[in-house]
């Protein structure tokens, strides 16, 4: 029997939409900042955390923020830390190939930013996937733990009682309301696109600094939106680098986080790419084959 279509996500993508749409009606100033704040904290989530972090292991940091990054990053709804850095790894190692799980060139624009979600995707090929690109999440106790499908569910449950429990604190129940829709189904979505269109538009357009052997590219939109993800070719040319954006003109707020971290010592093996070198350097250098070891 040939796999199924991942209907669940699809419904839930699908609802998700619907009820965003309540946004016209609930809208109030609370709102928008549970919006705009959280579009920070969780996309960071994503960017920090479960992408530079986690996946690319592009800088070292303390248990407890190595914790809160990938809880940030699992509030944006986006999978679970075990699925996510093994497809986006499996993206690297296969981009724009027909084995790449999300390329425009291979099924259009629209299945590299959302169809592919809900492809055919079997307990059989989810755990090859861990074991092929995932194994330093899969041996990782505690991101093993976050992983798990019912923590991951608990977790975001959690987050939106607590949303919830602010907004209600904030201004009673109109508020309550209004901070739900804008902090999280509204917010959804918007995080949704904004990583999406990592997938599908930086594949498609924008310049190249880097002669890399798939198609990616710097699209200077995207970046300003995903908190310096745009810069796509710069990250396919150095993935391991912490700073997507390379240039003065290439704004990469993930970056500057990432600067304010290590400037304070939270942050170590900083793994940069320096422009004027054309070279990866790595900050505190002393850590350097500790950091190389655990890669």
């Amino acid at each position: 029997m040939s796999p199924k279509k991942r209907w669940g996500v699809f419904w839930f993508i699908v609802g998700v939409h619907i009820l965003a749409f309540a946004a016209v009606v609930t809208f109030t100033w609370e709102g928008l900042f549970a919006l705009v704040a959280l579009w920070i904290l969780t996309g960071m989530g994503i960017t920090i955390g479960y992408h530079r972090c986690l996946t690319h292991r592009s800088f070292k940091t303390w248990e407890p923020i190595r914790l809160c990054l990938a809880l940030l990053g699992m509030s944006a709804g986006q999978g679970t830390i075990a699925e996510w850095v093994s497809m986006h790894i499996k993206h690297h190692v296969k981009s724009d190939t027909e084995e790449d799980p999300h390329s425009p060139h291979y099924g259009g624009f629209l299945r590299a930013h959302i169809k592919w979600l809900w492809e055919p995707f079997t307990t059989e090929q989810k755990s090859a996937l861990f074991r092929r690109y995932g194994r330093h999440i899969v041996e990782d106790p505690t991101l093993w733990f976050l992983s798990e499908p019912k923590v991951y569910i608990a977790w975001m449950l959690f987050t939106i009682i607590l949303i919830g429990l602010l907004g209600f604190l904030w201004g009673g129940p109109r508020i309550c309301l209004s901070v739900l829709v804008y902090g999280v189904v509204l917010r959804l979505v918007v995080v949704y696109h904004i990583t999406w269109l990592v997938n599908s538009a930086t594949h498609l357009w924008g310049y190249r600094s880097f002669d890399t052997d798939d198609d990616s590219r710097n699209n200077w939109i995207v970046a300003l939106l995903a908190h310096g993800e745009g810069w796509h070719n710069n990250h396919h040319a150095n993935q391991m680098v912490a700073n997507h954006g390379q240039r003065w003109w290439e704004l990469d707020t993930s970056k500057i986080v990432i600067r304010l971290l290590a400037f304070f010592r939270l942050a170590r093996n900083v793994y940069w790419y320096n422009v004027a070198k054309q070279k990866v350097e790595v900050l505190y250098r002393s850590l350097d084959q500790e950091h190389a070891g655990a890669s």
